[in-house]
């Protein structure tokens, strides 16, 4: 149908919403309200079952079956997610960047939603894990590069990247080792994972993918 055309059916049915939502059964014009404010397409699907759900059990006729069945299914999601960030939180914790980098960021929750978004599903977990570790080093690097470093770190740094080895990290300044030995761990595991599952060594193209 074309963005234009989308737009103005989405301002049309909107605007014709919101007039009505003073006319509506409460429960239903709460519904209707958030479904406004919080399109599906632009939201978190676990945010949205928990938000139909809500509705669902509201209703005075109830298809209980198909209920339970999401119902369940939202709970095991839900676990699942926090299994996967009590890893990824260890992980961040054993690395130490926190108290070695004050000034960068310390956002797991947040380096973890886009993988949760983007990848749904049991069979995806691992992925999810190893996304959010990549996220979190995007996000250090960038820190110590606009926060922390001189420019004469910066060089080292980049030396080291290139050199592409432990050894490089002898080197760098103290905080910076920390950084680029869990890059380059992580960069090491995704080529690892990708050799057992593919059969392809993609070593080199993670490495022209650096940070």
């Amino acid at each position: 149908m074309g963005e234009a055309s989308l737009y103005k059916a989405k301002e049309y049915s909107g605007k014709h919403l919101r007039s009505t939502l003073k006319y509506l059964e409460p429960k239903l014009a709460r519904y209707v309200r958030q479904s406004l404010d919080h399109p599906y397409h632009v939201s978190l699907m676990q945010y949205k079952a928990r938000h139909h759900l809500s509705y669902l059990q509201s209703l005075p006729t109830r298809n209980t079956a198909i209920e339970k069945l999401a119902l369940a299914e939202f709970q095991i999601n839900k676990l699942q997610h926090q299994r996967e960030m009590q890893e990824v939180n260890r992980w961040w914790m054993d690395l130490g960047l926190a108290e070695e980098i004050p000034a960068a960021r310390d956002q797991v929750v947040k380096w973890y939603m886009w993988p949760m978004t983007i990848l749904e599903g049991y069979s995806f977990s691992k992925y999810r894990i190893e996304i959010t570790k990549i996220i979190s080093m995007v996000y250090i690097v960038d820190d110590i590069f606009d926060l922390v470093a001189t420019q004469e770190e910066l060089s080292l740094f980049n030396d080291a990247i290139i050199m592409w080895n432990l050894e490089a990290a002898d080197s760098l300044p103290s905080y910076m080792i920390s950084c680029y030995k869990a890059l380059y761990n992580i960069t090491n595991d995704i080529a690892d994972m990708s050799m057992k599952e593919h059969g392809l060594n993609s070593i080199d193209h993670l490495k022209k993918a650096r940070p």
